[in-house]
């Protein structure tokens, strides 16, 4: 029998192409498909989209990210319209007005489509452990080519944000617990050499999280004695490859000092520019609907590099609260799921992540497939749960 086409191994190799594009000296010519790779996966995305809209089967999750992604989609559409440059100081070139929308698609819409290829049987537990890897192997790939092209000079690397992103895989190998510490300490490492403060912190947060949840469960099971040695096999090697890289990584401890001192390399002037011109310098109209799409370019230098600020500054109030609502409805996708399940886990971990990427850096606009393919399994796998559980109320009641 012929086997079926799968699209969402198709959808996922356009993903992991389109993040060469870029990378030139990985894959030559690879940047003039760029476009088309970005129009293939934004149309499948769409009709996915569509498709679980129609379903009328939301969970509290997708119907925050379906209210933010509208907002995006109709600020987005006016800024295409408006056409207006902007420029990023330091960089010649003016911002494509179609960036303000492209990034938002790129980065909610997929959660619908991983959602729905879970629904179909195309995305399961089974193939996210593969996935887990080729996107390991890629991100490497793109983190020593990047390293070349900066001529390995000391600095800091936006890809240590990529390995964060895989560490919620880590939860799919529970009954695989060398694996799991094997990936975690792999993860980590390239984390770390990114001398990304955000990441190295977020990094921290979940991997104790991660640990924790091992002890708990580890009371009812089998693997208790494994449980308890490999997390204090791996905080002491991590420990002395930490203190080590403090000491020989001269970035590192330049990076470390500037944290001591406050600095945050200069994302408080940012912040204080549109705090300060959205209170002092905003008419009534700018206060309520914001500025519009890239308006933090028409205040300051560059991006918040804070979703909170930059969205008040676009997208006013209004914005700010359809972005508090976004987050609530994690925290109610959350509470619904039963404690220390595998969608539990996925998700708290998900969210930690993406809540804290949220105030110090860009997550609605810049997050790859790599954290949105196990957050849509979740999502499925976690309502298919509850739907179950109603199923056999209902038949006892």
């Amino acid at each position: 029998m012929k086997k079926a086409f799968n699209i969402c191994n198709f959808y996922l190799i356009v993903w992991v192409l389109y993040g060469f594009h870029w990378q030139e000296a990985v894959i030559p010519g690879i940047t003039r498909f760029s476009n088309v790779f970005l129009a293939i996966n934004l149309s499948i995305s769409l009709y996915c989209w569509i498709k679980v809209l129609l379903s009328r089967k939301l969970t509290p999750c997708l119907r925050g990210c379906n209210y933010l992604l509208v907002m995006f989609i109709v600020y987005g559409l006016i800024r295409l319209v408006s056409g207006d440059n902007y420029i990023i100081s330091g960089h010649e070139d003016s911002i494509n007005p179609g960036s303000y929308i492209i990034g938002p698609l790129r980065t909610l819409l997929p959660i619908f489509a991983f959602y729905y290829f879970s629904q179909k049987g195309w995305l399961s537990e089974a193939s996210l452990r593969y996935w887990v890897f080729v996107f390991l192997v890629t991100n490497y790939i793109i983190y020593t080519h990047r390293l070349i092209y900066l001529n390995n000079v000391e600095t800091t690397n936006n890809l240590g944000y990529w390995f964060l992103y895989l560490l919620p895989y880590v939860f799919l190998f529970n009954s695989h617990k060398i694996i799991k510490y094997l990936m975690m300490a792999v993860l980590s490492l390239f984390v770390i050499i990114s001398v990304k403060r955000g990441a190295i912190l977020l990094m921290a947060i979940i991997l104790a999280f991660i640990m924790w949840d091992d002890l708990i469960v580890s009371k009812k099971n089998k693997w208790r004695a494994l449980s308890f040695l490999l997390p204090i096999i791996f905080i002491l090697v991590g420990a002395y490859f930490l203190r080590n890289t403090i000491e020989t990584n001269a970035l590192f401890e330049d990076r470390l000092q500037q944290t001591q001192e406050g600095s945050m390399s200069g994302r408080e002037f940012l912040w204080a520019n549109i705090i300060n011109t959205w209170v002092y310098d905003s008419s009534l109209l700018q206060m309520l609907i914001g500025r519009g799409g890239d308006g933090t370019l028409l205040i300051g230098p560059n991006y918040a590099h804070n979703d909170w600020l930059e969205i008040l500054c676009n997208n006013g109030l209004f914005g700010l609260v359809v972005f508090i609502a976004f987050w609530i409805s994690n925290i109610r996708e959350i509470r619904r799921m039963e404690r220390h399940a595998l969608s539990y886990n996925i998700m708290l971990s998900v969210f930690l992540i993406c809540f804290g990427q949220s105030l110090f850096s860009m997550f609605y606009s810049a997050t790859p497939s790599h954290i949105t393919a196990i957050l849509g399994y979740a999502l499925f796998n976690s309502s298919e749960r509850v739907a179950r559980l109603k199923v056999n109320y209902n038949h006892w009641a």
